[in-house]
């Protein structure tokens, strides 16, 4: 029988000051992509700071039934690959969690000649165009309910292929290209590029040429893939976190090593800088494939600003974004296109600490005055970047700040707690 989940409430109170070294996990979606690539190479790859997270652990299973073997010795991972297109027919359907990392397992697997059966959140409509892709080269794909199966084309053309949208769909195309003979070419807007950076790093051969908004990716196919040691960059979404707490937190001086820099994945720490954060982009280096930097963040004056969709913030992210708004000086506007109700829990939260806000007809209107004075309790709805955001609100406000869980957000942010305590917050448990 499967037990009831018990919440965790929990309270964050002042702090003195926030200060100190932290190192985050590494990038999820960064570290996903070196997983799928390095099940792909041959030889033995070793990954440190790999996140550890239900996400991760599912696509390593995934991994594992395609015949890729997986371990775990301390705090690295090792792979051992079966080369470009060695993967084996899985017994059992591959999970999907309608997340992005959905279309690396699918691409991976998407021109092999094999069936595979994938269970879980088979209705994403943002796999849509990758399947559509897939099934122009001429992948069998079927959907049935809460069951999607593909099957590969027994002589797959190289993808020649103009893409109208990037991101997932150039990311799932690079990787099936791969398994493939001959050159494949990709023509889509100008995007992340943690996969053909991966690629390229374990031994594929992958031009890429820029020309205007769009790029020309071209990958030869069935390349020999050598294993790498690969040290992760921290991911720059967690990264906002600390540097919130020590943007509000008076007399804060906190350093963020390694942080992955791709400027496609650094919008939430570009608005904070753009809202007078003082944070310091310190020792630029290659890590891991990637580009990263260490940030050393300071106390700040803020200062209102207007975000409109353009700024490329996940709406998701706008619960910590309104702590920032919340302790700035002058309004901020955080412009939102669609179903204005959304909006509501992260207003009912800011009133709950006392803070003036409201929602117009263009979106969530905060209204800072320097300062909070918190109190109160928040109810998060099992949405981690809620409770996360306003534990951090109570480590600047005059009273403190409860929200109504915590146990949720582990799986978010691993060690969330004992790194923000490490840094100085005072975070409790509220009295029984």
């Amino acid at each position: 029988m499967l037990k009831a989940r018990v919440a965790r409430p929990l309270i964050a109170a002042r702090s003195p000051w926030l200060r100190g070294r932290v190192r985050l996990p590494g990038d999820q979606f960064a570290g996903s992509v070196v997983l799928v690539v390095a099940a792909m190479a041959r030889g033995e790859s070793v990954i440190e700071h790999l996140p550890d997270t239900t996400g991760m652990h599912r696509l390593i299973g995934a991994l594992r039934q395609l015949g890729a073997v997986c371990d775990r010795h301390g705090e690295r991972w090792h792979v051992q690959g079966l080369g470009a297109a060695g993967f084996l027919q899985p017994v059992a359907p591959l999970p999907l969690r309608g997340s992005k990392e959905d279309a690396l397992l699918i691409g991976l697997v998407g021109l092999m000649d094999m069936k595979v059966e994938f269970s879980g959140a088979v209705a994403n409509p943002e796999l849509d165009p990758l399947l559509g892709a897939l099934r122009g080269l001429g992948t069998k794909v079927e959907i049935d309910g809460g069951r999607l199966v593909l099957e590969g084309p027994r002589f797959p053309a190289s993808p020649d292929l103009s893409l109208t949208g990037g991101g997932l769909v150039k990311a799932g195309l690079l990787l099936a290209s791969v398994a493939v003979p001959g050159v494949s070419r990709i023509v889509a807007p100008i995007g992340p590029g943690h996969v053909e950076r991966q690629l390229r790093g374990f031994g594929a051969r992958v031009d890429r040429e820029v020309s205007d908004l769009t790029e020309t990716i071209s990958v030869a196919g069935l390349p020999q893939l050598r294993a790498q040691a690969i040290s992760l960059p921290s991911d720059p979404g967690l990264a906002a976190i600390p540097a919130i707490a020590a943007l509000v937190c008076p007399h804060s001086d906190v350093t963020i090593e390694a942080v992955l820099t791709d400027p496609s994945r650094t919008g939430l720490l570009a608005v904070l800088m753009e809202m007078g954060g003082n944070i310091d982009v310190l020792n630029p280096r290659r890590l891991g494939g990637e580009d990263a930097a260490d940030l050393v963040v300071r106390h700040s004056v803020l200062h209102g600003i207007e975000i409109n969709a353009e700024s490329g913030i996940d709406p998701a992210d706008w619960p910590l974004l309104a702590v920032a708004a919340a302790f700035a000086e002058g309004d901020s506007l955080l412009r939102h296109e669609g179903e204005p109700q959304k909006l509501f829990p992260l207003l009912r939260a800011l009133q709950a600490a006392k803070v003036s806000a409201e929602i117009t007809n263009q979106g969530l209107l905060i209204n800072g005055i320097g300062f909070v004075a918190g109190g109160g309790k928040v109810v998060t709805r099992l949405d981690p970047r809620l409770a996360i955001a306003f534990l951090l609100m109570g480590t600047a406000a005059a009273a403190p700040i409860e929200v109504d869980d915590s146990g949720m957000f582990e799986d978010f942010f691993p060690g969330f707690v004992p790194l923000m305590e490490g840094l100085g917050a005072s975070l409790s448990e509220p009295a029984k």
